[in-house]
């Protein structure tokens, strides 16, 4: 058990690619117990408090990455500034797993049907990493590269996650599952602002589940910038995104069905963040 960040950063680098870091185990304990993973060097943080704080500044959030989704989800001043984060949080597994994982041991374990990566995507999120070289910062669009694969050296570790302060009025995060507490098979995580004559002036959508990381689709810009916060407007969102994306298909869905529940979730989501939005125009 490490006492001290610098104690974890020199044993991964004496490692040599073969240690992994046991944060809250949520992950990583199945992978040990399937013998999907089987590393030399056990690193275990539990003990490394500096890696649990959170810390909210005017212009950004700063979390530990051995801050649990438990805390995320109960942070009240967390959800009064970035109400996204508690929200997806509570879709996380059940309170036993939320009680336990944590946020940097989920994003670097990169699972795209995950709710953080494609939430700290969706909110412009630094991951910021040390290792016996310093710290690194990688911005959560270029940290996820694939399937269970981050952009983590042998020797890094990540410390934390800076959220900066919210750049959208309005927002919304769904996603379908099939049963409480399972991996989701889309969700979505979309942010709307509202110029004042109620026209939506910026958007800004991210799925999950629907690729090997987090997904920014390819959507005409012009189907929703300027257009009237409608119903019809977020259908044609909806048919868009649809068309844009290339699931996969699994023992969860079909690709076929997981563009069906995106144009769905995406008019939702677009819907609900827009009068999110309206309500902060109106206060």
């Amino acid at each position: 058990m490490a006492s001290a960040l610098s104690d974890v950063t020199s044993r991964l680098h004496e490692a040599d690619g073969d240690a992994k870091v046991l944060a809250g185990g949520q992950s990583l304990i199945p992978l040990l117990n399937l013998r999907l993973a089987g590393p030399g060097t056990l690193i275990d943080i539990a003990r490394l408090d500096e890696l649990k704080q959170v810390n909210a500044a005017p212009d950004r959030l700063r979390i530990g990455s051995m801050v649990t989704h438990a805390d995320i989800e109960h942070d009240t001043a967390i959800g009064a500034r970035w109400p996204m984060l508690p929200a997806a949080a509570h879709h996380i597994g059940h309170p036993a797993i939320r009680n336990r994982g944590t946020v940097g041991g989920s994003l670097a374990h990169a699972d795209p049907a995950a709710e953080w990566p494609a939430v700290m995507v969706a909110l412009d999120a630094t991951i910021v990493t040390q290792s016996v070289r310093g710290e690194r910062t990688v911005p959560a669009a270029d940290f996820f590269q694939s399937y269970f694969t981050a952009a983590l050296e042998f020797d890094e570790l990540i410390i934390r996650i800076d959220v900066p302060a919210p750049a959208f009025a309005g927002w919304s995060f769904l996603e379908l599952a099939r049963q409480s507490g399972a991996f989701a098979m889309v969700m979505v995580a979309a942010l709307v602002d509202l110029d004042r004559s109620g026209a939506i002036r910026d958007f800004r959508i991210v799925l999950g589940g629907c690729g090997e990381k987090p997904v920014i689709p390819s959507l005409d810009r012009s189907i929703l910038v300027g257009q009237r916060a409608s119903a019809d407007t977020f259908a044609a969102a909806g048919r868009g995104v649809a068309a844009a994306i290339e699931p996969p298909s699994d023992i969860r869905a079909s690709a076929e069905d997981r563009k069906q529940m995106a144009a769905v979730l995406v008019q939702r989501a677009l819907a609900q963040a827009a009068a999110r939005a309206e309500g902060r125009h109106d206060a």
